[in-house]
């Protein structure tokens, strides 16, 4: 019998990939562990005629990287949209030209009254606007997680191993009702 894995496990994967130093220092995309998570589901998508694979990842990538800001905003004693106007700020000074679709705008929409319409309507958007830059978003938002989980072990809020085994329920939970 063969191993079907749970629907959010690719995300999990995605974002342990993404916490691989060799995801940041890749000179090619196909040489990021991250970049190869999100291309191996592009293309078993593409095989199939489909998108449910990507979908997965974008919608459980930022998932994640909202739960953990609101985490990382707790911890601070800030709002989770005073923390990401912080973002934002230092993202502006490191890219003034916004050049990158933004992590913030998706997180922003999963903070809304709607936020899984609103959330859909960014995706949507930014796919259709341009996939390959849909999945350097996906990336993007693996990359922004992994960091905040590393951050969340920094500042001695939890281990990584307990905020991944927390992410996985979470995820699991989420990609299970949606």
């Amino acid at each position: 019998m063969r191993y079907m894995p749970k629907p959010h496990e690719p995300v999990m994967d995605l974002i342990r990939a993404s916490m691989d130093p060799a995801s940041r220092t890749a000179r090619l995309r196909i040489d990021s562990p991250a970049c190869r998570v999100v291309i191996a589901a592009a293309r078993a998508d593409a095989e199939e005629g489909g998108n449910s694979r990507v979908v997965t990842l974008a919608t459980g990538t930022a998932v994640s990287a909202t739960g953990l800001t609101m985490l990382l905003a707790e911890h601070r004693h800030v709002t989770t949209e005073v923390f990401i106007d912080h973002l934002e700020a230092a993202k502006h000074e490191m890219d003034p030209h916004g050049r990158s679709p933004d992590v913030t705008v998706v997180m922003r929409s999963l903070l809304t009254e709607h936020p899984m319409q609103e959330s859909a309507r960014v995706l949507t958007d930014a796919f259709l606007q341009d996939q390959e830059g849909f999945c350097d978003l996906i990336v993007d938002l693996a990359e922004y997680a992994a960091s905040a989980i590393k951050l969340l072990q920094q500042n001695k809020v939890a281990t990584q191993e307990q905020t991944l085994a927390e992410l996985d329920g979470m995820l699991e939970e989420f990609v299970g009702t949606a």
